[in-house]
């Protein structure tokens, strides 16, 4: 695929050939196989998958965590307290981050004015910033130092530094997806497949993986909700979405961000979890919670569900496929057999 490999990097790619037989398919990586091959070969088969750097995150991690696992919030995330820092000043620390060792790193922002600099020079920002030439003669590196310095990064940075793991967020946002997960937890619908009652069985955060024979390939995935009615012999398994969009939006987001990989996978992964009890239907829901607080739960129709697990087989078993047999990290599949015309 990649001319010039280095020996690990061969090395890696003999390893995920070698281990055919126990690739699983995530909704993730297939989003990043259709978005481009290229980028799926250096994360799953040449192992360099991006690591995140100062513990980025969305808002919709938050509020999955304080709705499914509120007693692991304060070890997984930090309120911050304040506003943190622009996106520039995070950006820096970020540098700082990947060019020192996190282990021994000094908390103290101002200790590291040489690296801002260097980041600063890199991305050309400040630099016409120049030395005073009266008093109080401040240089164009104490003056662009000082674009970066100040109380709130300061905190961040120590906050960052000693939270390790932990994801930093500010009061603002810590209370916007407070209200969210309220808003979630209150709703009916929502409350009915989040909790368990008498002959009711709920599993939040389920890692599963499994091999289905109609697939060349396992399936895997990390289900938000799954419930187990067994007076109704009905599977509830369920996904939280947050959108910046109001309700009526959700639908084309559906489609835009392929949230139908995730509905097929699930539904596919949840049969074979309950496979002793075939006689048990099987219902996917999005609980959707929008801009507005609103939440609704979308239900995915059983037609729409059948389509969607046959597309989700010809994906896996033709386009997929395609691409791992043939070595072919180019193109996505349509453009890589010229089957796109305008």
């Amino acid at each position: 695929m990649i001319n010039n490999l280095t020996e690990a990097d061969k090395l890696n790619e003999e390893l995920f050939y070698d281990n055919l037989d126990n690739l699983y398919i995530s909704s993730s990586s297939l989003k990043i196989l259709l978005e481009s091959p290229k980028k799926y070969y250096e994360y799953y088969v040449l192992n360099k998958k991006e690591q995140k750097i100062g513990k980025h995150f969305d808002e919709g991690s938050l509020v999955h965590c304080m709705v499914l696992e509120p007693e692991e919030l304060k070890s997984k995330f930090t309120n911050i307290g304040l506003t943190t820092p622009s996106d520039n000043i995070k950006e820096c620390i970020n540098y700082i981050f990947k060019n020192t060792d996190i282990n021994t790193i000094d908390v103290d922002l101002n200790k590291h004015t040489k690296l801002i600099l260097e980041y600063l020079k890199e991305i050309n920002l400040y630099q016409s910033f120049t030395s005073d030439k009266k008093t109080p003669f401040i240089t164009g590196d104490e003056k662009r130092v000082n674009k970066i310095i100040n109380e709130s990064s300061v905190d961040y940075f120590k906050t960052l530094c000693t939270s390790r793991d932990k994801k930093i967020v500010d009061a603002e946002t810590w209370d916007k997806c407070l209200a969210k997960a309220a808003a979630i937890l209150n709703n009916p619908d929502a409350k009915y497949l989040l909790t368990s009652e008498e002959n009711q069985d709920v599993a939040c955060e389920l890692e599963l993986e499994e091999k289905d024979p109609n697939f060349k390939y396992g399936l895997k995935g990390i289900i938000d909700v799954i419930k187990v009615n067994r007076v109704n012999k009905i599977v509830y398994i369920s996904d939280i979405k947050t959108t910046n969009s109001s309700l009526k939006e959700f639908k084309k987001s559906f489609d835009k961000y392929e949230y139908w990989l995730q509905a097929a996978i699930y539904s596919r992964l949840g049969k074979l979890l309950n496979k002793s009890n075939v006689d048990y239907k099987i219902i996917f829901s999005f609980i959707v919670v929008d801009c507005n607080n609103d939440v609704y739960c979308f239900e995915v129709m059983q037609d729409t569900m059948k389509t969607l697990e046959e597309d989700l087989m010809k994906l896996i078993n033709v386009k997929f496929h395609y691409h791992i047999v043939n070595k072919d990290f180019t193109l996505p599949y349509d453009f890589a057999n010229k089957l796109v015309y305008l």
